[in-house]
């Protein structure tokens, strides 16, 4: 049977609406890591995720999300998907701006590095997370979600609908989001339903940050397919754009390298 992989995190959503920043030179990234640093407030969050099939008012759960920050301003997020066994599969993004992605189950790594490094969204807090034309959200209201001031905001195509509860002072971290898909009725129908669990404003276990350096570094390709074997998941359920992508990545992983 034939495995479809799903996005359905309002991060992936609007990734294309992010391209458009423009990247800083690297003296006002030194500034904005210096100021990450000083304004890191720690932090641990957990939401479920849920899905509904068309139509249906119960949901199911299929996933699990941990986002944690250190009061250094590294940023670890974790991922488990229920439906589709994934296992501990963690991104720890360092206030330097080198991402590494960790696979516990297979003791292996991928680690990008940038020759222009910047903060990470949740680096740091923030006044609001409306301000960039170009993700083309919209400010609907405010709200407070377990002690936290959050903007409910609205990104909107012909067929999808994302409303998500962002926190500035965690960095418009989501609290909680919702997907919805446009029916053949005409109708937006609730799709992926993201809930908060639990809310801890402290450091959180120094473990979530380590970067295993004992595990193999490999390129993202091999990351990414030794990955879905352990997942049972067949390469053919990559589509031709999914394939580009980790292509892409594998040549920027290359050209960063210290040799080049």
């Amino acid at each position: 049977m034939k495995v479809k992989l799903r996005l359905t995190t309002p991060a992936l959503l609007v990734l294309a609406a992010g391209v458009g920043y423009i990247a800083v030179n690297f003296t006002v990234a030194s500034r904005l890591r210096a100021q990450a640093r000083a304004a890191a407030v720690p932090f641990e969050l957990k939401i479920d995720i849920y899905h509904y099939q068309h139509g249906s008012t119960i949901g199911e759960l299929s996933g699990t999300q941990t986002v944690a920050r250190n009061s250094a301003g590294a940023v670890m997020k974790q991922f488990n998907n229920v439906r589709v066994l994934t296992g501990p599969h963690r991104r720890l993004n360092q206030p330097d701006g080198t991402v590494i992605e960790i696979f516990d189950p297979l003791r292996m790594k991928t680690t990008t590095l940038t020759k222009n490094p910047t903060t990470t969204r949740e680096s740091s807090a923030v006044s609001t997370c409306i301000g960039n034309p170009s993700n083309e959200r919209r400010l609907l209201r405010e709200e407070w979600v377990s002690g936290q001031r959050t903007e409910v905001t609205e990104y909107k195509t012909v067929s999808v609908r994302v409303t998500s509860w962002d926190a500035p002072a965690l960095g418009c971290t989501h609290l909680q989001y919702r997907t919805e898909q446009l029916g053949d009725d005409g109708l937006f129908a609730l799709e992926t339903e993201a809930r908060l669990v639990s809310l801890v404003m402290a450091d959180p276990n120094p473990d979530m940050f380590d970067t295993r350096n004992t595990y193999e570094e490999v390129m993202p390709s091999e990351y990414e397919f030794r990955g879905m074997q352990w997942r049972r998941i067949p390469k053919s359920a990559l589509d031709s754009h999914q394939l580009k992508s980790i292509e892409q990545k594998d040549k920027a992983y290359v050209l960063a390298r210290p040799s080049h």
